[in-house]
């Protein structure tokens, strides 16, 4: 025998009882259990318009009952005008989730109006109600408990006489990215007198076009006048499209001795 409890307070179970004697008389008595139904979860909510017209909805959940419950569902079921997205999807291979006593819990639900609510400014104006939480859960004797708020309103958003909107975003965007042609120069620096390695070539050579993201691949040759371990020669990239100089020092080190000049 199942009863769906609806109202907090004291209640009374009434239980009659019908029976017959051997001598086919019939009795009725009656039983009278009083109980209190106390609150089980305290239900917070919180609500966010975004410039976009999204909803969200920030709800906090309270076990106040003095046993665990297990958590089998918590979900926001939408007014006609909405589209929900439960955002508090979590790898779990267990389906059931210890809500412990006194334990408080988050969740979030991102409400999307439908085309047809976007259309109608004056409408969307107007519509307060976004839905109804429903929870599910069973208690740690085996109960099982069903819990569904009344419907939820939202504050009327304020839209001033000109609204701004955003039609589209990009998810990601690059940072420091150079997104045009390079022309670049290759020039040699022979001029310091600490030098152990000289450039050999010609300096202010052009190298390939470069497009964003592309890379070229060219050659150096170095000529050795100590021995020892050296840094290579530094050398400048200038792009003649954007004027700007890149310099680069110490890019590698050799080894030169006796055998190198064989």
């Amino acid at each position: 025998m199942h009863h769906e409890v609806k109202e907090l307070g004291v209640h009374v179970m009434i239980c009659t009882i019908r029976y017959v004697t051997k001598s086919e008389e019939q009795y009725t008595f009656r039983k009278y259990f009083r109980f209190q139904v106390f609150k089980p979860l305290d239900v917070k909510t919180k609500f966010y318009n975004a410039e976009n017209d999204e909803v969200y909805l920030e709800s906090l959940l309270q076990n106040l009952t003095a046993i665990p419950l297990c958590l089998e569902k918590v979900s926001l079921e939408p007014s006609e005008y909405f589209i929900v997205k439960d955002m508090n999807k979590i790898e779990s291979d267990n389906k059931r989730e210890q809500f412990n006593s006194n334990e408080c819990r988050q969740y979030l639900f991102c409400l999307t109006p439908k085309p047809e609510l976007r259309a109608n400014i004056n409408l969307l104006k107007s519509v307060t109600v976004i839905g109804k939480l429903d929870i599910v859960g069973t208690s740690a004797i085996g109960v099982k408990g069903h819990l569904q708020t009344s419907p939820l309103e939202r504050m009327p958003p304020n839209y001033n006489d000109i609204r701004l909107t955003v039609e589209g975003v990009p998810s990601q965007v690059a940072l420091k990215q150079n997104k045009q042609d390079m022309e670049p120069y290759l020039y040699f620096d022979n001029k310091s007198t600490e030098q152990s390695i000289l450039w050999l070539g010609i300096s202010g050579k052009s190298l390939d076009k470069l497009a964003p993201l592309s890379s070229a691949v060219f050659s150096l040759t170095g000529y050795p006048i100590k021995n020892g371990l050296h840094p290579i020669p530094s050398i400048r990239i200038t792009d003649v499209l954007s004027k700007n100089h890149y310099d680069f020092s110490e890019i590698a080190y050799v080894f030169v001795n006796e055998t190198t000049f064989q």
